[in-house]
């Protein structure tokens, strides 16, 4: 199993992102700036919501509005969302996962787990 699709909606200097089609090694080359480290620092929370779980992993993180630092001083607005869109389970299907991480409660939870 592998990571094809990761989406980001004001997650850190992110507005909305998507890469897509990754293969199963990915070398990311970029100005300073460009978001790259940001990309995998999206991979990091998984693992660590997988790992220590969602709220645990928010508050190592110093809560949600930490987690949307949008560039030159802007406001964030809305939620944050995160979804990885997983390939290999099976030759014909896929599994998204989706996280919603809600500035207003300082929470997050799963919205939606769907397999293609």
């Amino acid at each position: 199993m592998r990571i094809d699709t990761v989406h980001l909606e004001n997650w850190r200097v992110f507005r909305d992102a998507r890469v897509s089609g990754l293969p199963g090694l990915s070398v990311f080359i970029g100005a300073n700036g460009t978001g790259k480290s940001t990309l995998l620092d999206s991979l990091r929370f998984l693992q660590e919501c997988a790992t220590f779980g969602m709220e645990p992993a928010l508050e190592n993180r110093g809560g949600v509005e930490s987690l949307k630092t949008l560039p030159f001083g802007e406001e964030p607005s809305g939620e944050t969302r995160l979804s990885f869109r997983f390939v290999g389970l099976s030759a014909a299907q896929s599994l998204t996962y989706t996280m919603v991480l809600d500035p207003a409660k300082e929470t997050g939870r799963d919205e939606t787990v769907a397999c293609e």
